[in-house]
């Protein structure tokens, strides 16, 4: 008889702390806000005097992810989060079953949530130390749902996106690819943003070959991905295998040249491979596609500026004034006539976008080069032709400077 009275009032000392505190935050359930308080005090109560016992960690799990997701109802030290996260995990590893764990099961992916939400905050204000904390916090409570059958896999899924986001910002390359390999495999489809990010951060880490390596198979499940093309050739000229990034491009090129923003990348990645006639070619196909796009005016402009340059440094020096007087005509019809081209390309420009500082400075940069190829005995048409960029020429000027005063 003895014996079984000393088991009831175990079972009642055992039982007392986590009830208590149980009702006090189901008390915090049903609007009471002051029971938050005694809920925090008695489920810290019910660990210190039964450490053994799942259901009390159970109970503190709950109460602090209370705290957590009620900002300023309790005032507390540490970090809500991260006791509740601490208390889950002391639970699990206690093997908590029966109506404990029917508590705490639905709240793991409240917690999971919450730390993931604070995670993506650190992500988008590129608080990457803060991040890495983060991260490491929302895979423990990955780690707590799947011990509790709680996984879900759109929580994993962004879970492991922003792993590989963390881990390829902070320089834990290996883990990013991991991560990446996880979020594939979860999520059945690549992550081209993803996919790039890693590959240059492998180039920026002195891993150019390691990212082309990274990158084919995605490329190959994704041929027509505009970010992937840009990525892969960017390590290919890393590389110094220009002329493979070239060929990549000219693949790509008749896709890219159907839309604005394809040609606009086809154009930039041959300018940048210092293929210019091939870029020009895809600034014209983007104007055809919108004759008010401001940026193809403006490169048409700076790159034929910088062809007649190119062609009039032919008619200086001594080899210069060798060269036959038709030859050097032949020269000078190049050079304005690839001024003409430019100047119609940054007028356009400063048209469609009079407030964009680049675009004036180009039309007043064209215009005096115009002005300067010019015969010294100009013809009468001519004479029209310099007053009216004269005018224009003082305009730009005068538009540049009350762009200035305005800012």
């Amino acid at each position: 008889m003895s014996w079984l009275l000393a088991m009831a009032l175990t079972a009642v000392a055992t039982a007392g702390p986590v009830e208590k505190a149980d009702k006090s935050l189901a008390a915090f359930g049903s609007g009471d806000a002051a029971s938050l308080q005694v809920a925090v005090e008695r489920a810290d109560a019910a660990v210190a005097k039964l450490p053994a016992d799942p259901a009390a960690w159970g109970v503190q799990a709950r109460v602090w992810l209370a705290v957590a997701t009620h900002p300023g109802t309790v005032q507390v030290d540490g970090d809500p989060l991260a006791t509740s996260l601490a208390a889950f995990e002391k639970a699990v590893e206690l093997k908590v079953s029966g109506a404990a764990r029917a508590e705490l099961e639905p709240k793991a992916g409240s917690l999971e949530s919450t730390l993931l939400a604070a995670l993506t905050n650190h992500v988008e204000g590129k608080q990457w130390s803060d991040a890495e904390t983060g991260l490491g916090l929302a895979m423990r409570a990955h780690a707590v749902c799947d011990a509790l059958g709680q996984a879900d896999a759109d929580r994993g899924t962004n879970l492991y996106a922003l792993a590989t986001r963390v881990h390829a910002q902070t320089g834990d390359l290996a883990s990013a690819e991991a991560d990446y390999a996880l979020l594939l495999e979860a999520r059945g489809r690549d992550d081209a943003g993803l996919a790039a990010l890693v590959a240059r951060k492998l180039v920026d880490g002195g891993k150019a070959e390691e990212a082309l390596a990274f990158l084919q198979p995605i490329v190959e499940r994704r041929p027509d991905d505009d970010r992937l093309l840009r990525a892969t050739i960017e390590v290919l000229n890393g590389l110094g295998r220009q002329a493979e990034a070239i060929a990549l491009i000219d693949r790509a090129a008749d896709r890219l040249a159907s839309s604005v923003s394809g040609a606009w990348l086809a154009a930039q990645l041959y300018d940048e491979a210092g293929q210019v006639t091939s870029a020009r070619r895809m600034w014209d196909a983007v104007l055809a596609l919108d004759e008010q796009h401001v940026d193809s005016h403006l490169a048409l402009a700076r790159s034929l500026l910088a062809q007649a340059g190119e062609e009039a440094a032919e008619l200086d020096g001594e080899s210069a004034a060798r060269k036959p007087y038709r030859e050097r005509m032949q020269i000078e019809q190049r050079v304005v006539g690839s001024l003409d081209l430019a100047l119609t390309h940054a007028e356009a420009a400063a048209r469609i976008a009079p407030e964009r500082r680049d675009a004036l400075e180009a039309w007043i940069e064209t215009l005096a080069a115009r002005l300067q190829r010019f015969p010294r005995n100009p013809t009468q048409a001519d004479r029209v032709r310099i007053k009216a960029m004269s005018v224009d020429l003082d305009k730009a000027k005068a538009a540049l400077a009350a762009l200035g005063e305005a800012q």
